[in-house]
């Protein structure tokens, strides 16, 4: 790839080979939020399903069971998950243990907000998966590598930093020449520190070389 066409990675190194152990066992905690979605009355493209980004973390949207309105959100910011319903709150910590007694504990916290065990338990998309109120394998929970793909993305000073050091230096991609080749096309990223849509000088605009015949926006890592 030639230099015109270099991006500048504002994300930072993740060690997953150091990561897995919590990822996993983090993923399998967010399927009982995951439960609930799937609880709630279908929405077209499945789109009452994925857990949304949240300022702490990842949880779901307003949900509903019964009367009761209620969300879920696993702040691991603060190794903790929230239960926040119109009928009351709970919190649980985030912390090393079994899948099992996490959602037996989870289970036995939100029944006295009106809330019931989701309908289904297995865990999904796992090979070899258990289901949430078996899995009773130890697992660890490294706060520290749960907090980092969170909190990292968000610091909004070294953007600024960039901004101004782009805004003084010449820009260090170039347009694309009109004569190039409809293979070609623009590939623009949203800043990953702080998700704005990126000026001509922004660092993380560039030009990618890709045989395309059409245009589609560079999606961003999802954790």
């Amino acid at each position: 790839m030639n230099d015109e066409f270099a991006v500048t990675e504002l994300w930072p190194v993740l060690a997953y080979d150091e990561m897995a152990p919590t990822v996993d066992h983090l993923h399998r905690l967010s399927q009982i939020a995951g439960k609930y979605t799937l609880d709630q009355p279908f929405e077209p493209f499945w789109s009452n399903v994925p857990l949304v980004v949240t300022p702490r973390g990842f949880g779901t949207r307003t949900l509903r069971a019964g009367d009761v309105l209620f969300d879920v959100e696993y702040a691991v910011l603060d190794d903790r998950v929230d239960v926040t319903a119109s009928t009351g709150r709970v919190t649980l910590p985030l912390a090393a243990g079994s899948v099992a007694d996490f959602y037996a504990r989870f289970v036995r916290a939100v029944a006295p907000l009106k809330i019931a065990a989701p309908r289904t338990t297995l865990e999904s998309e796992i090979p070899g998966s258990f289901h949430l109120d078996t899995d009773s394998q130890p697992r660890p929970y490294d706060a520290a590598a749960a907090r980092r793909p969170v909190a990292t993305p968000r610091r909004r000073d070294g953007c600024r930093a960039e901004r101004a050091r782009s805004a003084r230096a010449p820009a260090t991609t170039r347009t694309q020449p009109r004569s190039a080749p409809s293979a070609v096309r623009r590939s623009v990223r949203s800043c990953p520190r702080c998700y704005s849509w990126p000026s001509p000088r922004h660092p993380s605009r560039a030009l990618r070389a890709e045989p395309s015949h059409r245009a589609v926006p560079a999606a961003l890592p999802v954790g």
